[in-house]
């Protein structure tokens, strides 16, 4: 009977409240490049052609913004096996740097697994697993959603 009484309490301890949707504010969270250490996520920016400037990551990979998510208030919307191909970029670290966009535009929001994503001028950013090398912009206009962010958090290519 003593061997079960965990189970009885493990069982009694669940809640069966259905999840809350938690609206977030994206936070600032930068260092300027002399405090940030050598492995730190970085966001700079580029020229690509028709797109004009885009932000890539450290890496020099184009960073993406979803129609489905939302900047005012920033929410990302883009779960399960949607982000196995667009992979959030983490926002969790505390010595992200930005060179050549507006350090007040760079963010954070909690996602509903509750991680961080980071975020540019509201909107979450993710990078696109079918882009195999710096440079690339196969994800841009993927499924009408999906585009290349400006410094700016804008779409990339549009007027």
């Amino acid at each position: 009977m003593l061997g079960l009484l965990p189970l009885v309490l493990a069982v009694g301890c669940t809640s069966k409240a259905p999840a809350q949707n938690v609206e977030a504010v994206a936070t600032p969270i930068f260092t300027s490049n002399a405090d940030a250490p050598s492995n730190a996520a970085t966001l700079n920016v580029t020229s690509s052609g028709q797109l004009g400037k885009i932000v890539v990551d450290r890496e020099g990979f184009t960073l993406y913004r979803f129609d489905k998510d939302t900047a005012k208030p920033p929410k990302a919307n883009c779960a399960g096996s949607c982000a196995l191909t667009w992979l959030p970029v983490p926002g969790d670290d505390p010595g992200i740097t930005v060179q050549g966009i507006n350090q007040s535009l760079v963010g954070q929001v909690q996602r509903a697994d509750e991680t961080s994503q980071l975020t540019l001028g509201g909107w979450p950013l993710y990078r696109y697993a079918q882009d195999h090398k710096p440079g690339d912009t196969a994800g841009q206009g993927q499924q009408g959603a999906w585009f290349a962010i400006t410094p700016d958090g804008k779409k990339a290519g549009s007027p």
